[in-house]
């Protein structure tokens, strides 16, 4: 609650007025991120503040980090194509968001260079289920676009 008249970014706010500090609307502000709107992996700068900032950076954002990293290489590792296959669910609130559910449908890359096996599944596949598979370095694709695992 404001406790005194005063404006923030040419906006009048009076004193007992109401705000709100909404973390993940600061990811899409038009002032800082040219398209805000649009999934861009390749955005530089990308000062999202997903895991926080200054002395509020979330702690685990390393070990997040590292996870992801080692999940795609090994999955980008032993898929030839994944694309989406039916309508994510997206978990929203004021402080924290993401995906809930997230349909793909992938063929996996066979050793020695055969033709991948299609498959459907309702959730991403877990890695220990593919384990037996690998590219052989070929390039993979994601939603046609080519990507060389590691």
């Amino acid at each position: 609650t404001a406790v005194e008249d005063c404006k923030i970014a040419g906006k009048q706010v009076k004193e007992g007025d109401v705000l709100l500090l909404s973390y993940p609307s600061a990811s899409f502000d038009e002032a800082v991120y040219e398209d805000p709107f649009m999934f861009r992996i390749d955005r530089r700068p990308n000062r999202h503040l997903a895991f926080g900032t200054g002395p509020h950076v979330c702690l685990g954002q390393y070990l997040a980090r590292f996870e992801l990293i080692s999940f795609f290489r090994e999955l980008l590792a032993r898929t030839e194509h994944i694309e989406l296959a039916g309508t994510p669910r997206i978990v929203e609130g004021s402080f924290v968001g993401g995906v809930k559910y997230l349909p793909v449908r992938y063929r996996m890359c066979r050793p020695g260079g055969s033709e991948g096996v299609d498959t459907m599944t309702e959730k991403s596949p877990a890695l220990a289920d593919v384990d037996q598979f690998h590219s052989g370095g070929r390039p993979c694709s994601i939603g046609g676009v080519v990507l060389r695992s590691g």
